[in-house]
């Protein structure tokens, strides 16, 4: 059972936050303080604020247009573009607390090409998507678009990205045989697709219309991942599952929302995207990014 359909199309650009209310680091001691008056223990006090998901927030932000598309056509195109990146801090506060990540939040605002000569309308059977890795230690800077995955695979490495937990493929990855297995030049067979991303969200494919273009096409999509703690998942037929991917974030650590567009044909049009981190205890604050060269 999966939650409702994405929002439609003509979304303006919004506060992924939303309405929802957001403590900060003094309201969470201030209700810790209030529920101590009931003699409750420190460790019940945890849970409750847990199962309430009464966290703090930082949110990072992008609203500018990218379009990954392929102009020579080429039956291999490929292309992953580092869309916005956020960091991860578990510094201890002023008082001595050291945060946890409790829950990454991710939100979309794109569409694919429009058209598809397979009969995969109206699904995710796509090969238009983003997916998230975690760069430890240093942010990704004046970062420019991947023409193939080895490319970009190398730059993984150099840059110290973390392989994902376990070394299975994405569900959403195997609709195709180019999306199974991406082998390096003289290497026989080895699966390597995905070994540095959790999939994070396909664009629903979507037929020819004269009706919509541009933004109008866009859909919005939200994910949640959450960890051993306090579990959680929220999202579409489109999404991933995030296994791993929050217990794995340490202090310094970026985490990076790819762009992806693969196979000939395929674009993806971006023009928002969103990253939230719940903490345990910390600052509360919303990081609007501003668009880079392409």
């Amino acid at each position: 059972m999966f939650p409702a359909e994405p929002t439609k199309p003509n979304l303006p650009a919004t506060d992924p936050r939303g309405s929802e209310f957001i403590p900060t680091a003094p309201d969470i001691r201030a209700t810790r303080i209030l529920l101590h008056h009931f003699n409750l223990p420190t460790e019940l006090i945890l849970l409750i604020l847990d199962h309430a998901r009464y966290w703090t927030a930082h949110t990072t932000f992008r609203a500018s247009k990218l379009c990954l598309l392929d102009w020579n056509h080429s039956l291999h195109h490929s292309t992953a573009v580092a869309y916005l990146s956020a960091p991860v801090s578990l510094r201890p506060t002023r008082t001595g607390e050291t945060p946890k990540v409790r829950e990454v939040a991710f939100r979309t605002l794109s569409h694919d090409q429009g058209w598809t000569s397979e009969p995969t309308q109206d699904t995710y059977r796509t090969s238009s998507w983003f997916e998230v890795s975690v760069v430890q230690g240093l942010p990704l800077s004046n970062v420019t678009p991947y023409t193939d995955v080895e490319r970009a695979r190398v730059h993984c490495v150099d840059s110290g990205f973390m392989r994902r937990s376990g070394g299975e493929v994405e569900e959403q990855r195997m609709h195709c045989g180019e999306m199974r297995r991406v082998t390096r030049e003289g290497d026989e067979g080895t699966p390597e697709e995905g070994t540095h991303a959790w999939w994070v969200q396909g664009n629903r494919v979507a037929a020819a219309s004269g009706d919509l273009e541009g933004r109008e096409c866009a859909v919005e999509n939200r994910v949640r991942w959450g960890c051993r703690a306090a579990p959680v998942w929220e999202g579409n037929e489109g999404a991933g599952r995030g296994e791993g991917f929050v217990d794995c974030l340490r202090d310094g650590d970026w985490i990076v929302l790819w762009a992806r567009a693969k196979r000939r044909g395929w674009e993806n049009h971006v023009y928002e995207a969103s990253i939230e981190i719940r903490y345990t205890i910390g600052p509360s604050e919303r990081t609007e990014m501003k668009a880079g060269p392409y």
